[in-house]
């Protein structure tokens, strides 16, 4: 399956959405169609709801077919990171 990461990754964000907002979550984005945020705007935006979950949403391409996660988790002072990734 072949096309562009932004329009995979907004797909998977709007799912996410629905899926959180069915749980009772309140859902915040920093984007709803194809435009770019700057960096510094997302930091603004992050920091603007301090109690929030940060989630990004991307998609790598590669020679070989790889399936992973990673969660990184920042808090004042320094990071925790965990990292798990397998093969699919």
């Amino acid at each position: 399956m072949f096309g562009y990461e932004k329009t995979y990754a907004l797909d998977v964000a709007w799912r996410a959405k629905g899926v959180l907002e069915r749980q009772g979550l309140r859902v915040y984005m920093t984007r709803t169609r194809d435009e770019f945020v700057p960096l510094e705007e997302r930091v603004r935006f992050a920091n603007a709801h301090p109690t929030a979950l940060f989630i990004a949403i991307h998609f790598n391409s590669g020679g070989r077919m790889r399936m992973g996660s990673r969660l990184i988790r920042w808090r004042r002072g320094g990071c925790r990171r965990w990292r798990r990734t397998g093969r699919g």
